[in-house]
């Protein structure tokens, strides 16, 4: 369970640059009812049958999709789209990739770049996530490319601060509204384990080690008599007495190798397991960037990276800039909506 301010600081943090970026003007022209002047490049998560409307959408609208090919000669400025050309990207690697998004895509002859979480992904697809082998037939047939989306898409901890603890109720899952976070992103969780105040691997200034003997002690009340602990009546006191954590900091090289670490595992095994075009592109989880992981990228071998509808490419002509799908309906043509 984690304290409900920090699902309501999450939710703001997750809408308001958006909504900043509208009113302050800073959104792509073609927003505001103007004409295309850079190339729309969307987002998407979960999709449904609504993908099919987005779609015939853009193909009323006579655009076309492009892929990492024209994607990496736009960030280097070797190519020019045209103002019927835009990119589809899909995030996580969800179910609904292959169950929905790629067939559709294939139907209206339109393709996409997928950003997968790499040490996640099964070989099969199961449960909420596309597995290797769907990935790969769907690039086989020219409808999916396929980049990074990080190697774990973790938070760490950045303080010794506890917000809350692991109970049977807690979404410990990588894309969790208020992610648990894991000093290293492989490791899993247990019930009562302390949660700690946590930021993305990328962006977090350092990240605070908390001593693992500490947070045993924690969990081994809790295994004693499983979910059940979590019907006391006191349960939340009796883990607070318990969890006096100590702990220490990352350096910064061990934080700028846990960062490029994660960043190169994750394009080796899309080029191990799913070779293709886009595997050295890399989508930044959360939209989480700065200046040091855009450095870090580079020095990784990462080819081209990708934001949140914030990046300045002015500043970061490496990063582009990617907008949530309700900005499609904005672009011109027929069923254009109006602000």
């Amino acid at each position: 369970m984690i304290a409900s301010r920090y699902h309501w600081k999450r939710s703001i943090e997750k809408t308001l640059p958006v909504v900043q970026e509208f009113l302050r003007g800073r959104a792509p022209s073609f927003v505001y009812g103007g004409p295309v002047r850079e190339l729309p490049i969307f987002t998407f998560h979960a999709v449904g049958g609504g993908f099919r409307d987005d779609l015939e959408r853009l193909a009323r609208g006579g655009y076309r999709t492009v892929g990492a090919e024209e994607l990496t000669g736009y960030a280097r400025g070797t190519w020019t789209p045209s103002d019927k050309d835009v990119a589809l990207t899909f995030d996580d690697g969800l179910r609904s990739l292959a169950d929905v998004a790629a067939p559709l895509l294939a139907e209206f002859g339109m393709r996409a770049v997928a950003f997968v979480v790499t040490e996640l992904v099964p070989d099969e697809t199961r449960n909420q996530l596309v597995g290797w082998r769907e990935l790969k037939l769907w690039v086989s047939r020219g409808v999916l490319e396929v980049g990074a989306h990080s190697a774990y898409h973790h938070h760490v901890p950045v303080a010794p601060h506890i917000i809350g603890f692991v109970t049977p109720k807690t979404d410990t899952d990588f894309a969790a509204d208020v992610p648990v976070p894991r000093v290293s992103g492989s490791r899993l969780v247990r019930l009562g384990e302390p949660i700690f105040v946590g930021r993305p691997r990328y962006t977090a200034l350092k990240a605070y080690r908390p001593d693992p003997a500490g947070i045993e002690r924690v969990a081994v009340a809790v295994d004693r008599e499983g979910p059940g602990f979590f019907a006391r009546p006191k349960w939340r006191r009796e883990l607070k007495e318990l969890a006096s954590v100590c702990g220490e900091y990352e350096s910064p090289s061990d934080v700028e190798d846990a960062i490029c670490g994660d960043m190169q595992t994750a394009v080796r095994r899309v080029r191990e397991r799913c070779p293709n075009r886009a595997a050295s592109h890399l989508c930044f989880p959360w939209y989480a960037r700065n200046a040091r992981a855009d450095r870090l990228a580079g020095e990784s071998g990462i080819e081209v990276t990708y934001g949140g509808i914030t990046v300045n490419r002015a500043r970061s002509p490496r990063v582009l800039r990617r907008l949530p799908p309700d900005f499609m309906w904005r672009l011109p043509g027929p069923g254009r909506i109006c602000l």
